[in-house]
C-alpha cells in the first residue's frame, strides 16, 4: 500500500505521507506501506492520477490546502467528488517574515505598507493557489487593499522564496513554521507574526490575531482515497489513521516538525472541503483569478 503525495520530494505533502507510512508500518497498524510522490501542475497532475486509478497500487493521498487551492484556481475542485475523505491528521502554522533589516517590524507595520503603497508590497511564496499565496490575499483583503493587484512572486522552493527575500527581490514573505523556523531563530529574517489562530508552544511569535488583525489560516493536511474503495478496507484505513494519530510517536513527531495536531474522522473532514472550496473560490474570484 502507498501513501501518495502530490507533490515534489521534501514539500509539505510528501513530509507527511512518508510519516503516515513510516508510522503506519512502525507501529503494525498495516504490514506494510510506503510513500511515493506524483508532483505536476502544482499538485493537480497527482490527484488526477489517483483518482483514476492510474497508479497500480492501492493507496491514500495526502491531500493539504495547498493541492485544494491548485483544483479551485483551475475550476478542477469538482473532482474531489470522487474521493473519500478519511481523516484531516495535521496542521502547520504559516509565519510572514521579511529581512532582518526591514523596515516592516510588526503586522500592523505590514498593513499600514500595503495601505501607503500596495505595489512597493512584493510578496514571495509558493505556488499560486496555495497557502502562502491566499495569506498574501488575507493580508491585503484585512488592509483594505485590491485583491486584483496584489504583487505575488511564486517561487518553486522554500530555498528560492527566502533568497528572494534576502537579495530584496520581495519585501514579504511566507511559508510553513518548520521550514522557516531555522532561519527566525538565526537572524537572517524576521517573523513578523503567525498567521494562524493559536500560537505555536515554546515559539516566541506573536499571532496575526494578538496584533489586532483579523487573519487566521491553518495549513491543513488530511488523508483521502478513491471513492471506488471497498469499504471494509475504507474502514480499516480510517481506524488505523485514527489510531496513529494517539501513538506516542506520532504526538513526538508532531512536536519536532511544528505540526499541530489535527486529527478529525472523515466526515468532519469532509465538511471542511465543502467549506474550503467555497471559501477559496470567493478569495480567487474577488482577485480576479477564475
Amino acid at each position: 500500500m502507498e501513501v501518495v503525495a502530490a507533490t515534489g520530494a521534501g514539500d509539505g505533502d510528501d513530509q507527511l505521507a512518508r510519516a503516515i507510512a513510516e508510522g503506519l508500518t512502525s507501529t503494525h497498524l498495516l504490514p506494510s506501506a510506503g510513500a511515493a510522490a506524483a508532483p505536476g501542475e502544482d499538485g493537480v497532475t497527482g490527484f488526477r492520477q489517483f483518482v483514476s486509478g492510474a497508479r497500480p497500487k492501492p493507496g491514500l493521498m495526502v491531500l493539504g490546502l495547498g493541492t485544494l487551492g491548485s483544483l479551485v484556481l483551475r475550476k478542477a475542485d469538482q473532482e474531489l467528488d470522487r474521493t473519500l475523505p478519511l481523516a484531516t491528521m495535521i496542521g502547520e502554522r504559516q509565519p510572514v517574515i521579511v529581512a532582518a533589516d526591514s523596515p516592516i517590524r510588526t503586522v500592523p507595520d505590514l498593513l499600514a505598507a500595503i495601505r501607503d503603497d500596495q505595489g512597493a508590497v512584493r510578496w514571495g511564496g509558493r505556488r499560486l493557489g496555495g497557502a502562502d499565496h491566499q495569506i498574501s490575499l488575507l493580508t491585503t483583503q484585512a488592509a483594505g487593499g485590491d485583491l486584483r493587484r496584489v504583487n505575488y512572486l511564486a517561487g518553486d522552493d522554500r530555498t528560492e522564496v527566502v533568497g528572494r527575500l534576502l537579495r530584496g527581490e520581495v519585501s514579504v514573505a511566507t511559508g510553513g513554521l518548520a521550514d522557516l523556523l531555522a532561519q527566525i531563530r538565526g537572524g537572517t529574517v524576521r517573523a513578523l507574526g503567525l498567521a494562524s489562530d493559536e500560537p505555536a508552544p515554546g515559539i516566541e511569535i506573536p499571532t496575526f490575531r494578538e496584533q489586532g488583525v483579523d487573519v487566521a489560516l491553518l495549513h491543513w493536511r488530511g488523508v483521502i482515497a478513491r471513492k471506488s474503495l471497498d469499504p471494509a478496507l475504507a474502514a480499516r484505513f480510517s481506524d488505523a489513521l485514527k489510531q496513529l494519530s494517539h501513538a506516542t510517536g506520532w504526538r513526538q513527531l508532531l512536536n519536532q516538525r511544528s505540526w499541530q495536531e489535527l486529527y478529525a474522522p472523515g466526515p468532519q473532514f469532509a465538511a471542511l472541503l465543502d467549506r474550503e472550496r467555497a471559501r477559496m473560490a470567493a478569495l480567487f474570484d474577488a482577485a480576479g483569478l477564475l
